[in-house]
């Protein structure tokens, strides 16, 4: 296959992994990096832009990126990773331009959250939509979407590379949650507390919290690239949360937490019950008392933790690192684009 690759191809993100099984998988890629059109230099600018989905970068990037299929040649796939930004006129002109079929991806909830009402113009354009909520996939068939295909999310090379990762004793903080502040989030981990010797936390919009008192020490800014698997791999237990917004099932998280050789607490779903066995390669839970009963066991029997830990870590590297949960999707590319 060749491809036009279009999404944010910065170190430590996922686009970027996706990119790269590709490549592994004989496709001959052209990249477009659209994150430095996400970062204005004028903050009010970015987040109008954020929000509104227009201003000057939007179409600066809509403008580069028909520019450049005009110039590329003929395709097979034009693939774009979460295109909130990108007109359904430009992506019409680049599969005129290209011969390409079109392919969206996104890990994110695509008619709520990440709402954008250039991705509904698109999605008629789109031969195969890839999302990993199963819930939105009748939302994609009433917006227009021809095909959609559910596929998990992954983990990437730096949790196989890091050594920290596979040292499961020796780890210097009890509880670990990483991602972005909601009140949600807050009642949880002050339930975790009670039960924890140590609880760390990271992620965006903690700053505040962390400058009280009863948050001082433990709250701490974003973690990106290795530094995030680092820090996931201090910890002797990682918490997998669920953002209330969407009825999520699993998060990224879900896979990243095991693979770092921490032993996954996270709430029971019926996904969560399906991608790792209870209580032998994950454990769950279900109530803020059920939550602190489990910490105070683990914590207490590290033999235990140890052994579930080292169990999730072997089925999350795998299989469900990015080049085991790609394939069915760059099976189905490939049968569609060979198929026109």
């Amino acid at each position: 296959m060749h491809a036009l690759y279009i999404g944010q191809l910065w170190h430590g993100g996922t686009c970027l992994e996706r990119l790269r099984v590709l490549g592994e998988a004989g496709w001959t890629l052209t990249p477009f990096d659209i994150t430095p059109y996400l970062r204005s230099t004028n903050r009010l600018m970015a987040s109008m832009q954020h929000r509104l989905l227009w201003g000057p970068d939007v179409a600066r990037f809509n403008r580069d990126v028909a520019r450049i299929a005009r110039t590329i040649g003929r395709l097979d796939v034009v693939w774009i990773d979460k295109g909130r930004w990108l007109l359904a006129d430009v992506l019409d002109e680049i599969k005129m331009a290209t011969a390409a079929i079109a392919v969206h991806y996104t890990p994110d909830p695509a008619f709520t959250v990440h709402h954008s009402r250039h991705f509904l113009g698109c999605l008629p354009y789109y031969e195969l939509c890839l999302t990993t909520k199963r819930y939105e996939i009748e939302t994609y068939a009433r917006h227009g979407a021809r095909e959609t295909l559910f596929t998990l999310q992954g983990i990437d090379d730096r949790f196989e590379r890091l050594h920290a990762c596979a040292w499961l004793d020796g780890r210097t903080i009890d509880l670990m949650f990483i991602g972005h502040r909601e009140p949600y989030y807050e009642r949880v981990l002050a339930a975790a507390r009670l039960a924890s010797g140590s609880l760390r936390v990271h992620g965006p919009g903690w700053s505040r919290p962390g400058k009280k008192t009863s948050w001082r020490g433990v709250a701490a800014g974003p973690v990106w690239g290795d530094d995030y698997a680092r820090a996931l791999a201090q910890a002797r237990i990682g918490l997998g949360l669920l953002f209330k917004m969407c009825p999520d099932a699993f998060t990224t998280r879900s896979f990243e937490i095991p693979a770092s050789g921490a032993m996954l607490l996270a709430e029971r779903t019926t996904e969560h019950q399906a991608l790792f066995k209870e209580d032998h390669e994950a454990v769950f839970f279900g109530s803020h008392e059920e939550l602190r009963d489990k910490i105070s066991f683990y914590l207490r029997n590290e033999g235990a933790r140890r052994a579930i830990a080292a169990a999730g870590r072997a089925r999350a590297l795998g299989q469900y690192h990015w080049r085991h949960v790609s394939q069915p999707a760059i099976r189905r590319t490939e049968e569609i684009a060979r198929a026109r």
